[in-house]
This record gives C-alpha cells, structure tokens and sequence, in this order.
C-alpha cells in the first residue's frame, strides 16, 4: 500500500542484521525479516519481524517458534506475539520509529519473561483466551473434536445435557446443558434450536474461587488431576469419579466437567475408550460458552441489580416504532416481564421504522415482538395482548398490577383514559406518556408519579410539544384515516434511550416525583421540516450543539415552568 514507505525499512533492517526472507512474503506480508539466535535465559531463539501490506496503517507483527506458546504469555499458536503494539500518526513520517517501537516492546517482554510471577499473573489474567490456544492444540488433527459444551449456568453444581449439530458453527457439535430436563426442553423450544438427536448426558461444574492461579501449568492433564481438583475445592460430594459411577456412565452419553472462574470458563468432555475394560476417562478440553441471563445481561457485573430489574412488570401500550424498540431496549437492560397491549398488525411500509422486518407483514405486532424478545433474550417474560389499551384497562388484566404504565401510543384517548383510570382506581403505580413529534425534531417523556394527575385538558400542544406542525406535514395515504409522519428508527433512537432511561430510574427510586423529559433538536431543523412553523418556545443552542435533552418538573411544566 506504501511502497516507498517499505522500502525505507528495507535498508534499515539489513543495517541492524536481520536476514531477509523472501519466500515468506505475500500480498498480505509485504516483508518479512528474520534475526536469528536471540539470546533469553539461556535459550535462543529466532525473531522475525513481518510488515504486513498495509504498513504503516497497520502495525508491523514480531514472530518467534510457536513452541512457546502457552510457555509464554501473548503467544499465540503460530508464534504470534501479541504485544498490543499500537499506530500512530507519525508512522507516516518517521516509519523507522514504528519499527523501534515494536522491537523496544519486545525487548521489555524479554526482561518480563525472566520473572516467573509476571508470567503467571499474565497467563491468570487472560486464563480464557489462553485455554481456547490449549484447547485448539491438545486434540491431534486426526481426531474428530468433541462437542462444545454451552452452559446455562445452574445455582446447583449438576446439570442436564443434551447434544446437537450446530449448523451455524461450521458443523461442530455443541452439548447445551442446563439445571434441569425441563429447563433444556424449555431451552429447546424457545430459542427454536433445532436437535437432530437428544441424549440424556450431564455436566458437572466446580466454581473455583477467584484467589487460585489458574494457568496453563496448574490446568489438569489427567482425569485423577481434575478429580483431585473438583475434591479439593468443593470436597469428596464433589468426586467427579463418583458422580460417573452414580450415573452408570457408559460411552455413548455425553459427560463433562466444566470449571467456572469469575467471567472465565473451561471445560473437558469425559472421553471413555470402548475397548478397554472399567477405563480411565480421557480429558478432551472443549470451548465452554455461558447462556444463563447473569451472564447474558450483564456478564456477572452487578447481579444484585439485575436481580432487582428481573422481578419488575412493565406495561406498553402501543407496540409501533417507539413501543416495539422501548421493549426491546426494557428487555436487554433486564426487565423480567414486560406485556405488550395492541390490536394493529405490523404493515410492510413500517420496516424501517420498527424492530420487526418483513417476515412479520400482517402478522400481529404484540405476538411477533414476544416471539423475538422471548428467542433472544434468555429469561425474559412476555405477555401479548392484543387488545386496545383501554379495554385492558376495563379488564381483569389491569389487575394484575404492573410496577410502571407506559403509553406509547401517542393518542389523546390513551393519555385520558389512563390519566382517569388511575385517578378512579387510586392507584400510586407510575404512569408514562411517550412520544415523537413529526420527523423526530423532538420527542417527550412525561413520568406521572404518586397522586399527580395528567389534566384532562391535555396539555401536549401548549405545554410541552416544542412545535405546532402544519397539517401537511402528513402525508396522506388512499385511507379512511390512513397517514404517516415521515422518521425513522434513527430519528427516534435518542427518544427511546431517554424513555429506557426514565423507566430504569423510575423502577429503581419509586418516590422520583413526576417529570418531563425532552429531546430537542436546534430551531433550524424544525424550520427546514416546515418554514414558518410557530415554535412554542425556543431554547439557546451552543455552536456546533445539533441537538439537546432538557428536563422540568411535571408541576413546573403545567403551572408556568420550562424545560432546563
């Protein structure tokens, strides 16, 4: 890509002894240099140093044998030395500098590498990567590897497993295991995976605490070594001996071990020869992954408040552009039930403003987005009802009580009838209006709390809208009543963050008091929407500043306040 740039390297290297090795270089290895007999606590070694094409754009790549891979930390298993050597600017200028810097770097690896406790916190630390370099290379490629193992991690040590071909994963294998039969089956089913055979095998895990190494020097080799292992942290209950002998393991069921360590996972599939007597099992290491919600939501980070997330109920009314993608976003951040209440089928021409696509045409909206919530997100209850808000409002499944009302409907009706609704039935539960005005120039949040009440005059032109739209800014379909405003998913993906935002805190810290929340574009783009729209108030924009989020007190907005 920068021959002359090249070059200048060329006459660099061969000052300083390296040998250049022409039957290496490709299109993708522009140069490729060797140094021989690098001297290391009393080994030697050869280093060689590949530019690759796209040098200076892309770092040059320091290469020794890949032999000390997994003797050495950021070795990866063709030798690799992943040493996060970075680019800079100047590279451009000064290539020669680029060059220094990777071999400075290898030179301080070096001095690292003589200190035994560097090398095992290094190899602790990134424990994960370093067992996937062991796994690739502890099974002869002559061998068929054995099935991945994917975890929904249980509370209890034992788990279910079942095996399948995954398709999608270059046709290897993977053995899902779970708590319980009933779970897998439920696993099964919902995330619509499709098992060629099912065989009742398990897994046994040890959760190993965070304070011992974990490296490849410390990882079992033999099965008595991993027996040991699982008794010595978890005691003789834990035998992984035992648990093959309760189980009358035979060799064609499928049986692992699998250890967890924080956010780290390993595991060995239980390899039982079929023409030797009452066997030894073999250790074949397999890729764990982790499909439970802690670790699907949020990676075993702050379990506490996911825990609390998982026990809410959230209510939508209106599954459109902003109610469909608020679920979806109420999903992700671990709400645990959320129903969805609306009638309408989701049409072609809304695609590029909804989370559902064209598979869904004229299929019910609240039904395909609990079947995408529910395929998607492990954990997560959804409840379709395909009703009008207001005659959910009438019925028994009001009762139900959710912690929190959304409305994001839109429509003046949805607004009163839920205003009224709470004012009859004395409930204190929040209540939330969500909204875009056309284009997305601006879009509201409007949280209700405690015995506040939105008026029945409601306010949404003269108080909080920033903008009276002229009617043609519609456009009108050949419909009784059919039409549309002209956004799409990005104009109102900033509406959807703060309304996510509002029912978080709100869930959170129940005695917030009622607020409005407002995303705001600059004057301009309203004015180029609509030259000669009448803005209700106007707000000072720094340079440069496209667009602002402004929050009021719901009293103050009503009773003479403004947006701050």
């Amino acid at each position: 890509m920068f021959p002359s740039i090249i070059e200048k390297i060329d006459s660099l290297l061969s000052s300083h002894g390296f040998s250049r090795e022409r039957d290496q270089e490709s299109f993708a290895r522009a140069r490729v240099w060797v140094l021989n007999d690098i001297d290391w606590c009393e080994h030697r070694m050869p280093l060689r140093l590949v530019l690759p094409g796209s040098f200076p754009a892309d770092p040059a790549e320091l290469f020794i044998n890949n032999e000390w891979c997994l003797k050495l930390p950021h070795v990866e298993g063709n030798g690799h030395l992943c040493l996060g050597t970075f680019v800079d600017g100047i590279d451009f200028d000064q290539p020669e500098l680029a060059i220094k810097r990777v071999l400075d770097q290898f030179e301080d690896f070096l001095l690292k590498c003589a200190d035994p406790q560097w090398v095992n916190a290094e190899f602790h630390n990134e424990r994960e990567s370093y067992w996937l370099r062991h796994m690739d290379m502890a099974i002869p490629a002559q061998l068929k590897p054995p099935p991945d193992l994917w975890l929904q991690l249980p509370r209890v040590p034992e788990i279910a497993a079942c095996v399948m071909p995954a398709r999608k994963l270059k046709g290897r294998k993977i053995s899902f295991a779970a708590p319980s039969e009933e779970n897998l089956t439920e696993l099964v089913e919902r995330y619509d995976w499709e098992i060629d055979k099912q065989v009742a095998g398990a897994a046994l895990v040890l959760y190993l605490p965070e304070g011992v190494p974990w490296t490849p020097q410390s990882w079992p080799t033999t099965f008595k070594q991993l027996d040991d292992l699982f008794i010595q942290h978890a005691g003789t209950s834990a035998s992984i001996a035992a648990w093959l002998g309760r189980k009358r393991w035979t060799h064609d069921v499928p049986m692992y071990a699998a250890v967890v360590q924080g956010a780290a996972t390993c595991g060995w599939y239980l390899y039982q020869h079929t023409w030797v007597p009452r066997p030894v099992p073999e250790l074949r290491p397999v890729r764990v992954g982790r499909i439970d919600r802690t670790w699907a939501l949020c990676r075993d980070h702050q379990i506490d408040k996911l825990d609390m997330l998982s026990e809410k109920r959230v209510t939508i009314f209106g599954a459109g552009s902003v109610g469909g993608a608020l679920a979806e976003a109420l999903a992700r951040a671990g709400v645990g039930g959320i129903d969805l209440v609306d009638t309408q089928l989701f049409e072609a021409e809304n695609v590029s403003r909804h989370i559902l696509g064209i598979a869904d045409a004229r299929r019910v909206k609240v039904t395909r987005i609990k079947a995408k919530l529910q395929r998607d997100i492990p954990g997560i209850n959804v409840h379709a009802w395909c009703l009008d808000a207001c005659t959910w409002l009438r019925s028994n499944a009001a009762k139900a009580r959710s912690d929190i009302i959304v409305d994001c409907t839109g429509e003046t009706s949805v607004r009163l009838a839920l205003a009224q609704y709470q004012d009859a039935e004395g409930l204190l539960l929040a209540r939330m209006n969500v909204w875009t005005e056309p284009y997305g120039a601006a879009g509201h949040v409007v949280v209700v709390t405690g015995k506040d009440v939105w008026p029945l005059t409601d306010p949404v032109d003269d108080k909080v809208n920033v903008a009276r739209w002229p009617a043609d800014t519609r456009v009108e379909l050949p419909g009784c009543g059919h039409g549309f405003h002209e956004y799409g998913l990005s104009d109102i993906a900033p509406l959807i963050g703060i309304a996510t935002a509002a029912v978080l805190e709100q869930l959170d810290k129940p005695d917030t008091t009622s607020r409005v929340l407002s995303h705001v574009r600059r004057p301009d783009f309203f004015l180029g929407k609509a030259p000669g729209i009448k803005l209700n108030r106007e707000y000072h924009f720094e340079d440069g500043e496209e667009a602002k989020t402004l929050r009021c007190d719901l009293q103050k907005m009503l009773y003479g306040g403004k947006l701050t």
